[in-house]
């Protein structure tokens, strides 16, 4: 997976000035998810990283 990918994400996050929870509600995923993704700690499959980035 491209390590780019994820900081870009929670880049467009904070630059549309959402919380981890807020896109964790408008994306149908839990705000773990989203943290965990963001941390590094979790590989996400790329459904979920589609779904963050709508």
């Amino acid at each position: 997976m491209s390590t780019d990918l994820i900081p870009t994400l929670a880049a467009a996050r904070k630059a549309h000035q959402m919380t981890q929870a807020q896109l964790a509600e408008r994306a149908g995923l839990s705000r773990m998810t989203v943290q965990r993704t963001e941390g590094g700690d979790l590989d996400p499959r790329y459904s979920t990283l589609a779904e963050m980035a709508r």
